[in-house]
Formats: structure tokens, C-alpha cells, sequence
């Protein structure tokens, strides 16, 4: 299956109720290869539910696509389409809940408008 393919499926079962992943146990050992950020969320979304969770790179977190992409989240002020408005809201919300549930420091930078 090639990344693009793979990437759609992982979206679609993103969005999917009860994909049969509550029957995750602490028994349960799972090698995650990649760590970038679908491999990092995966690996953090079966810790949750009570997995043992491996996560091999071949060279360090994020080496690649995903820590060399622009990145820029914002929600100034309200961009059209509004959708799009409110999916960068929810981006910077699930960011400031992981930064309280994991205990980082986000550096968070600010803006100028005029």
C-alpha cells in the first residue's frame, strides 16, 4: 500500500466510531516503526487505552516530513471558510490539552495584525 493510500485509511478510521480499538489491554505489545506524527499519535493513542507501546526510528523523532513542514497553526482571526476557522481552533486546543497531559512547555510565539 503506498503512504498516500495508507494516509487516507488512517484518516478514515480517525473519523470512524468503534473500529473495535477498545479491546486494547495492558497484555497487549505494539511495535509502531516511525516516528514522526502519525506514528507518534498512534503510539500515544494506544498508551492511552493501555497498550505497551515500542516506537522505532531509524533516526530520531520527527527527522523527517514531519519535522520539516511549515507547521504554522493560527486562529487570529476568523479565515473563510469558516470550517477552516474552526479546525485551526481545535488544532490549538488539542495542542494546549496535550501540553497539560504530557507536561511539555510549548513555547507559544504570537502575532501582529494590522
Amino acid at each position: 500500500m503506498d503512504r498516500r493510500d495508507f494516509s487516507k485509511l488512517l484518516a478514515l478510521l480517525a473519523i470512524s466510531p468503534n473500529q473495535g480499538l477498545g479491546n486494547i489491554s495492558k497484555k497487549d505489545k505494539i511495535i509502531i516503526v516511525g516516528a514522526g506524527i502519525v506514528g507518534s499519535s498512534i503510539a500515544y493513542h494506544l498508551t492511552k487505552m493501555g497498550a505497551e507501546v515500542t516506537v522505532i526510528e531509524r533516526d530520531r523523532p520527527a527527522a523527517h516530513a514531519s519535522g520539516r513542514n511549515f507547521g504554522w497553526l493560527h486562529a487570529s482571526y476568523p479565515t473563510k471558510p469558516y470550517s477552516f476557522h474552526h479546525l485551526l481552533r481545535l488544532s490549538l486546543l488539542a495542542y494546549q490539552k496535550l501540553e497539560t497531559e504530557i507536561g511539555i512547555d510549548i513555547h507559544w510565539g504570537g502575532s501582529f495584525e494590522w
